[in-house]
């Protein structure tokens, strides 16, 4: 705050956003940069003292500005975007501020840069906090051809990069509009690569972070499915793709008992989902047994869950209570 009523950070952004006329130097134009971010970055911080959004927002356009401009290079490029990222940190006015005043197809397109971490690092964050706005938040992310650009990508990132991807995915999988999930499912063999694969160990680039993102982002997308049963019948599908083998990992792998929790709620979304289709179509319950396998879904789950340890020792109360309500489930049918 002091910084700013001292008209220090007026002075920054006024180098930087005459750097062509004035013929700033490569040096300070990356000072500059640097300091911009710091700030942006103090904004996210609560404490007494810090800078509001309000003061802060008025560096969107210039770091827009930067990050757009082809004479500017990579390490400028990415103080900018590491900006953008703080900026965009926070609730859906923060988000849409960001929305409106940055280009989302080229801010996307950045993430071809796959050799450059600097660059690609702070996109996926800023992106990722924009998906966790509002459906209309999102979709402006989505039609920038987010999906697809880490589908092509992900391969070619670390690890710590897969990391926000599969959070940012997370993120899309929770929409509440069906179309968004939607397109997670017809996005090729993304479900399969990007989000199981990372569960069941198919994919080479999952870690523990990675598979805990992984676990939210398929317990979030049946969840939406089941909400939007009447739409498309996504549960199903994801099943038949390999849906319940990637939850059994999810739970024998997972070193959090959160991720526990998430994947045995994600069960009972699949149980809840096959009693659904039970009371409109008749027959029995689609989930409840895999003959091509030979096994009942219930035993496996037990014996799953007689291996994890935060379930075994009773170590988490809410692990249990997932545990109790999704065995209650069962003895309900």
């Amino acid at each position: 705050m002091i910084l700013h009523t001292n008209g220090i950070c007026n002075s920054v952004s006024k180098i930087v956003s005459q750097r062509k006329t004035n013929h700033a130097s490569e040096s300070l134009l990356k000072t500059c940069a640097w300091a911009i971010s710091n700030f942006c970055r103090s904004s996210t911080n609560t404490s007494e003292g810090t800078p509001n959004f309000e003061i802060v927002r008025e560096y969107l356009p210039i770091l827009n500005d930067i990050v757009m401009d082809t004479t500017c290079s990579d390490s400028i490029k990415s103080d900018c975007l590491y900006a953008l990222s703080y900026l965009s940190r926070g609730d859906n006015e923060r988000i849409q501020a960001v929305v409106d005043s940055v280009d989302l197809e080229n801010i996307v397109n950045l993430l071809d840069s796959f050799n450059l971490k600097d660059i690609v690092s702070p996109v996926l964050s800023m992106l990722g906090n924009i998906v966790s706005g509002t459906a209309l938040q999102t979709q402006y992310v989505l039609i920038s051809g987010f999906l697809r650009k880490l589908y092509l990508n992900m391969n070619d990132w670390t690890k710590a990069m897969n990391k926000e991807a599969v959070w940012a995915i997370s993120n899309i999988c929770a929409s509440t509009d069906p179309t968004h999930v939607r397109q997670i499912l017809e996005c090729d063999d993304f479900l399969e690569t990007k989000i199981l694969g990372m569960l069941t160990g198919q994919n080479n680039k999952s870690n523990t972070k990675i598979r805990a993102e992984a676990t939210w982002a398929l317990s979030n997308l049946l969840d939406m499915c089941n909400k939007t049963h009447d739409v498309f019948d996504g549960v199903e599908e994801i099943v038949e793709r390999g849906g319940i083998p990637a939850l059994l990992c999810a739970i024998s792998s997972t070193s959090t008992a959160t991720g526990v929790r998430v994947a045995l709620e994600g069960f009972g979304t699949i149980i809840r989902n096959g009693n659904t289709r039970m009371s409109i179509e008749g027959g029995s319950h689609p989930y409840l047994y895999d003959d091509e396998h030979g096994y009942s879904l219930h035993e496996k789950i037990l014996e799953v869950c007689s291996n994890c340890k935060f379930l075994t020792y009773a170590l988490d109360e809410e692990c249990e209570e997932a545990k109790n309500d999704l065995m209650h489930l069962f003895d309900s049918m």
